[in-house]
């Protein structure tokens, strides 16, 4: 068979302009973007072990429309052009391309292991479903197959589901510290927006049993652990929809550049940053003890050197 997901529109239309007003240059952007995608009709034969399947398209999977503004600035310090600051701010969509649409894609393959006893010797794998394990003719234990395969899990998105973005912040300046020779300090900031989560609607908190174990750790604490109501087990009913999850970056960057006579440079720099998420916004209690990163991640530094000779 064959899983088909189609993207229909992929449309990106951006407007910029450049105004200088004195020593301060202003570049104004805006991207207006479409995108909408489809499952196609699709039909699958019969095959061993599951009937054949036969799934109606589905159409705006997705069905997204949004403005994305950028801005951005450069002043010139002291209007000789050796120092400069500059600045951005700019809306950044998610990459989504057929990753939504397969992402619900009825039309799956599933592997599952079995038990099989060679009864007769002949290296083949014999049986039909509905077949008594151990019996002539079924050398394959089909009651190890779990009821959900061949089938799609029960997991559809929010029809109101928001396509995801980041809004990016950067502010630098570059002063020239000796002719040819440049340093800079820049910062960055990029926040995350409309995260979803997967919500299992028929498995709410409710549905589990809070106990205690100590903690492995051997520091005479314990730790809380969920477990599920047995009753609740196998309970699929999964959608997913916008969250109030969280996620940030921070970096400070500092660089140097030089450039040598014969057309050579040389530069560098640090990068000091961190990522930190929050996401207590989970189906599973179990989840929530270390959901929240804010105060415990620490920052990172990164360095770098690269150079060009012409040859």
């Amino acid at each position: 068979f064959a899983s088909q997901a189609e993207v229909g529109t992929d449309l990106g239309i951006y407007v910029q302009d450049s105004w200088r007003l004195g020593r301060l240059t202003l570049n104004p952007g805006l991207r207006f973007e479409y995108l909408n995608g489809r499952l196609p009709e699709q039909t699958a034969p019969a095959g061993r072990w599951i009937p054949a399947r036969d799934f109606a398209a589905v159409e705006n999977m997705p069905n997204n429309k949004d403005i994305a503004p950028r801005f951005g600035a450069a002043y010139d310090v002291f209007g000789n052009g050796k120092t400069a600051i500059k600045g951005s701010l700019g809306r950044y969509m998610e990459q989504i391309g057929q990753s939504f649409a397969s992402r619900y894609n009825p039309m799956v393959s599933s592997t599952a292991s079995v038990s099989w006893t060679d009864l007769n010797g002949d290296d083949l794998a014999q049986g039909t479903p509905g077949c008594t394990y151990l019996t002539a003719g079924c050398e394959v234990n089909l009651l190890q197959v779990p009821n959900s395969f061949g089938v799609r899990r029960n997991r559809n998105p929010d029809p109101n589901l928001p396509r995801a973005y980041q809004m990016l912040y950067n502010v630098s300046v570059q002063p020239e510290l000796l002719p040819r020779v440049a340093v800079g300090a820049g910062f960055t900031r990029r926040d995350f927006y409309d995260i979803f989560w997967t919500n299992n609607q028929d498995i709410p908190f409710t549905a589990y049993n809070l106990v205690t174990v100590p903690d492995p750790r051997g520091n005479g604490q314990t730790v809380p652990v969920y477990n599920l109501i047995p009753s609740f087990l196998g309970r699929v009913n999964e959608l997913d929809t916008k969250s109030d999850n969280t996620r940030t970056f921070n970096a400070v960057d500092l660089s140097i550049q030089a450039r040598f006579p014969n057309g050579a440079s040389l530069g560098g720099g640090t990068s000091t940053g961190r990522q930190v998420s929050s996401t207590c916004q989970v189906a599973d209690p179990n989840l929530l003890q270390y959901c929240d990163q804010r105060g415990f991640i620490p920052f990172r530094t990164q360095f770098k050197v690269g150079g060009i000779m012409p040859l």
